[in-house]
């Protein structure tokens, strides 16, 4: 599932967030800055070789997770109850399949990150 957060995030933040989440890969940082998870650093390419291929559909069981600071200060991760599949033929948060949503705001956060939002559209042009 998804887990955005903000590249401004102070390091003992990302730590704890990425303790807490437990990923299985980790975007955007060096390889090694996170020990036993596989780690791609920002412009990671991958090698020619591999196959370019469609994989296999899989949905997550919940939309997405969004990091939150909380009352405590504690990091803390925000998991999503609905599933990230969805029909998209049908209307999500009263959007209709085929239009198109502008949200400007960081990804990080939950309003604009919505993957339902991102996702509703049928065009590929924008999805």
């Amino acid at each position: 599932m998804p887990q955005p957060l903000s590249s401004r995030l102070p390091a003992a933040e990302r730590d704890a967030l990425v303790e807490l989440a437990n990923p299985r890969l980790v975007l955007g940082v060096a390889e090694g800055s996170y020990a036993g998870r596989a780690c791609l650093p920002e412009g990671f390419e991958p090698d020619a070789s591999l196959s370019a291929a469609p994989l296999e559909d899989r949905i997550s069981p919940h939309g997405q997770a969004i990091a939150s600071g909380g009352s405590t200060g504690r990091p803390k991760l925000i998991v999503d109850a609905n599933p990230a599949g969805f029909d998209p033929e049908s209307a999500h948060y009263g959007i209709e399949a085929g239009h198109v949503v502008l949200v400007p705001g960081p990804l990080f956060h939950t309003g604009p990150s919505s993957t339902r939002a991102r996702r509703c559209c049928a065009a590929p042009r924008w999805c």
